[in-house]
């Protein structure tokens, strides 16, 4: 078996490029070894240098939710609040809105600046080209931000996938966008009906645990138990703002002993099992079963007190669940895609070819 070996200008493609052009290697070395005809000297391991950005998914995600959840809460602020405290969280979720939107920007564009510190994987083992193994059509960086950088050594090939991938990441940033609006709209919209204080901490609350939130979702092996898991954290620390921590150990010792008869926390655990196999089976009766069933328990377990935002609840689960399965068959479906655009290319390259084991 024999793998070309890569000059630069090569192009190169990332599993999480939102900009859909693919990008070219570049040196910051003196170089001494050349491949003739494309005039081009030829990389090692030390070669990191990318022509541009490949504009990062995951920056765009966390940021553009961020600033949609605080868009959502700002509309709906406006709609259903009156007097000073419209005022207050319409200017505060503006601001965090504006903030997130630059923050978002700038990681976007220079995110990829970490790759400097990683490190080539599957370059040549025994071939050394200016001090440093050599790279190979086969040749690829793990990202520390999550992304597989992948040689292309055919342009048309590259530029394909390029496109797929960008479109798949950028469906997934627009659902992520998408539902962050409505469920930052459905929080103080519902809870506006147990008065504009409730309305209030229902939004500072919502963008507070956002960031938490995000990370549980991404820790959790299963997307809906990640959202399951920050609307109960979310649930707690609104309880938290509204009855103060004495309130809170108090409404704990009530539960557990309601539990012993309501099986609460029984309902909490199986509706969210239950949710669960819905979203994976796409059985929306199932998956409405088990979120009525999740919210009822933890009612029941005296965690949310506001009986009217049960309905605000319920939507914001089945919001947030569909757009995380959704978002994550589509990172599976780019992993799928560049896999099947390196097989395209491997045989491709310059007529410069190495020998492996």
């Amino acid at each position: 078996m024999a793998e070309s070996f890569v000059p630069q200008e090569t192009t190169v493609i990332c599993t999480m490029m939102t900009n859909g052009t693919p990008q070219k290697l570049g040196i910051t070395r003196t170089p001494h070894t050349f491949h003739l005809a494309k005039g081009q000297p030829l990389l090692n391991i030390y070669d990191k240098k990318l022509s541009g950005p490949f504009g990062c998914k995951n920056p765009a995600k966390f940021w553009g939710g961020l600033q949609a959840l605080c868009l959502g809460i700002a509309l709906a602020a406006a709609v259903v609040l009156t007097g000073g405290a419209t005022l207050v969280v319409i200017v505060a979720a503006c601001a965090i809105g504006v903030v997130s939107g630059a923050v978002g920007m700038y990681k976007m564009a220079h995110d990829c600046d970490i790759i400097g510190t990683a490190e080539w994987k599957n370059a040549h083992n025994m071939v050394r080209i200016d001090q440093g193994n050599a790279l190979l059509n086969g040749s690829y960086i793990n990202c520390s931000k999550g992304g597989l950088i992948n040689i292309i050594m055919d342009p048309v090939i590259a530029l394909d996938a390029a496109e797929q991938i960008s479109d798949n990441n950028t469906k997934e940033v627009l659902a992520q966008m998408g539902s962050m609006f409505l469920i930052g709209g459905i929080s103080v919209a519902t809870a506006a009906v147990a008065g504009t204080a409730s309305a209030v901490i229902s939004a500072t609350v919502a963008m507070g645990m956002y960031a938490p939130g995000e990370w549980m979702g991404e820790q959790a092996s299963n997307p809906v138990v990640g959202n399951l898991e920050a609307n109960a954290s979310a649930d707690i620390a609104t309880t938290v703002a509204t009855k103060g921590s004495s309130g809170v150990i108090r409404d704990l010792g009530v539960g557990v002993t309601e539990n012993i008869a309501n099986n609460s926390i029984q309902n909490i655990t199986k509706g969210a099992a239950q949710y669960g196999v819905g979203v994976a089976t796409e059985s929306v009766e199932m998956s409405l079963e088990g979120a009525v069933r999740y919210t009822i328990g933890k009612n029941r377990f005296n965690f949310s007190m506001d009986k009217t935002g049960v309905g605000g609840l319920i939507a914001n689960i089945v919001i947030g669940s569909a757009s995380d399965y959704y978002e994550a068959t589509l990172a599976e479906k780019t992993e799928k895609d560049s896999d099947r655009f390196n097989k395209a290319d491997r045989n491709n390259g310059i007529n410069v070819m190495a020998k492996l084991n």
